[in-house]
């Protein structure tokens, strides 16, 4: 859009310039003594820009230098607001249950529980986190990877929230959930996802407040005196059961 504005107004110069010109030539001859004018010409239009593609657009979402949002995920029943940083392979994710404010920050393999009110932390290394938290907390970007392959589709470009869009769907190899996708332009990222599952149940989450930039490594950070329980020495220590 720049673009064509910047050819716009270059186009509306010459042709005003080039006014000026002719009127001002010819001095005091008379009419019948000047050359015929030139036939005015009209300045071509320049060539719409091409769409991007969602393949283009997605790639940026990668190669974001860092992110903060928060994380509103509503369903029947249920509701949850979080405060998420990112950069690169590191995470911070600030929940609160039941009045207790919770952190969880992910540094590469290693994830930290830490209960800021009894300055505590509990240390699991990727393999060994509880059932059901396996996974690192899910990042904008991973919708890339959960794609089945060829499900996905654009359905239009709209405006969502003051930022440039393009809507999508596609099928999460998963779980065989249906997305639809609100993906800003300007870095592939998500600013709203609606799912459906194969049963019909629905779940919105929405990227509220994303601020796009490099993120301070002192949020990646345990404060200095934490108390750190490390799950992975106390299992092997633990007694073998015997059969």
């Amino acid at each position: 859009m720049k673009n064509q504005r910047q050819v716009l107004i270059i186009g509306l110069l010459v042709l005003w310039i080039s006014t000026g010109l002719l009127g001002g030539c010819g001095g005091d001859k008379k009419a019948a003594d000047k050359p015929a004018a030139p036939a005015a010409s009209t300045p071509a239009k320049p060539a719409p820009a091409a769409e991007e593609t969602i393949a283009a657009i997605m790639m940026k979402a990668k190669n974001a230098p860092g992110v903060s949002y928060d994380m509103v995920m509503t369903a029947p029943g249920f509701s949850n607001t979080s405060r998420l940083w990112s950069s690169k392979d590191k995470m911070r994710v600030e929940n609160t249950f039941e009045g207790k404010k919770m952190i969880t920050i992910v540094d590469g393999d290693i994830t930290y529980m830490y209960n800021p009110a009894e300055n505590t932390a509990m240390k699991f290394s990727g393999k060994d986190l509880p059932t059901g938290m396996e996974g690192k907390p899910e990042h904008p970007s991973d919708y890339q990877d959960n794609m089945v392959k060829d499900s996905l589709k654009s359905l239009e470009t709209v405006v969502y929230e003051g930022i440039k869009c393009r809507v999508i769907t596609f099928v999460d190899k998963e779980d065989g959930a249906t997305a639809k996708m609100w993906l800003r332009e300007d870095y592939g990222l998500p600013m709203k996802q609606e799912l459906v599952s194969k049963k019909g149940e629905k779940m919105m989450i929405e990227f509220k407040n994303m601020k796009i930039g490099a993120q301070s490594a002192d949020l990646f950070k345990l404060p200095a005196g934490v108390k750190i329980q490390d799950m992975n020495e106390m299992m092997k220590n633990m007694p073998k059961s015997k059969h």
